[in-house]
């Protein structure tokens, strides 16, 4: 099991831990009410750190990953970032990726733990192309600042008003009176719902101090893992292990805005045209509501049920402070899909009943 390199960090915050991506992630600190407000009225961070850093140099990289991706990528300036998915020869995602052009490289950042899956391949597709992908991961780390003061917040940090990223564009910058040098980009990955700030290892801990004890009149809250995970699954994000992998074709998971329908071809691209010229995804995901939380193991995912019927499954599930009620996501059969269509689901010897709320798009 792998920490964080903020791990000690984390301890001195009191946090509670939990296992996420074969690594312990700090749960909750001080309560998932405080820190979910954070998300919602003011501004949190969250150690994104086992999410893998890539870099990728070479004259031809660029061009490279334009053909190996599904966003058209040619068009894309030094200091422009864009999020693209790798897929296979079926249309299903490899890997929903951020990508970050810089003067020199490109800087990507992948699912977690996946820094060296990525390069791998990368690398089956390069023949004579000048290009190399270079896991940075371990050396690296990822916070991301969410919430609708964040861009408040990082002025009074960096001294440089973030209003930038709306267009899609990332800037470095340093920290004053420190040799830390930041990315700081558009959590892209996520939908674009947060800021990331990605820097070496080495210097998370100043980034991340000076985030939570910045003298401001935004206040930046530590968010752990039960405060962000609910925060995404009310706004449709899907996450990697959980709604995204090799069983899931991007229009599936409410992509399409990571998807160019004019570029020329990449590895799946017949399928994935196909299936939006024609209307043919079988599934989308959706949000849902329960009566009741239900648990249920990892390797059997709860049925998503309607009139006995069995039209799709859940992926993801949290209890709302504002309600009190839980609120999911699930695939569900396109064909099913309707506003208030009640559904029940079964995990394991447990059931409950809900609604289907119509497709997760993420925001």
């Amino acid at each position: 099991m792998k920490t964080l390199p903020l791990h000690k960090a984390h301890e001195a915050l009191k946090a509670q831990f939990t296992e996420k991506y074969g690594t312990f992630m700090p749960n909750v600190y001080t309560s998932v009410e405080r820190e979910y407000a954070s998300c919602r009225e003011g501004a949190g961070v969250v150690d994104r750190s086992c999410w893998g850093v890539l870099k990728v140099r070479g004259g031809d990289s660029l061009d490279l990953l334009h053909r190996l991706s599904t966003n058209d990528l040619l068009a894309l300036k030094p200091g422009m970032a864009s999020a693209t998915i790798f897929t296979n020869e079926h249309g299903r995602i490899v890997d929903l990726v951020s990508l970050l052009r810089q003067e020199d490289q490109l800087v990507l950042v992948t699912s977690p733990q996946n820094g060296d899956g990525v390069a791998r391949w990368i690398e089956k597709f390069t023949f004579s192309e000048d290009a190399k992908a270079e896991n940075v991961s371990d050396s690296h780390g990822i916070l991301t600042v969410i919430g609708p003061r964040k861009r408040d917040a990082l002025n009074s940090l960096f001294g440089k008003n973030p209003g930038e990223l709306e267009s899609g564009r990332f800037f470095e910058v340093s920290l004053a009176g420190s040799k830390a040098r930041v990315l700081v980009a558009p959590a892209l990955e996520l939908g674009g719902v947060g800021i990331n700030l990605i820097c070496q290892a080495a210097d998370l801990a100043e980034v991340w101090g000076r985030l939570l004890n910045a003298d401001s009149e935004v206040k930046v809250g530590a968010v752990g893992w039960a405060a962000f995970d609910l925060f995404r699954i009310e706004r449709g994000i899907p996450l990697p292990g959980s709604e995204l992998g090799e069983e899931i074709n991007p229009l599936e998971a409410n992509l399409a805005k990571a998807v160019s329908f004019t570029k020329g071809c990449y590895a799946g691209q017949e399928v994935i045209a196909r299936l939006d010229t024609y209307d043919k995804v079988q599934k989308r995901l959706c949000h849902i509501t329960l009566d009741r939380f239900v648990e249920w193991s990892s390797d059997k995912r709860p049925e998503v049920l309607s009139n006995g019927q069995k039209v799709g499954w859940m992926t993801s599930l949290a209890v709302s402070p504002s309600t009190g009620m839980p609120v999911g996501l699930a695939y569900v059969r396109t064909k099913s899909i309707q506003a208030e269509l009640e559904i029940s689901v079964r995990a394991n010897e447990s059931e409950a009943r809900g609604r289907v709320q119509g497709p997760a798009n993420p925001e």
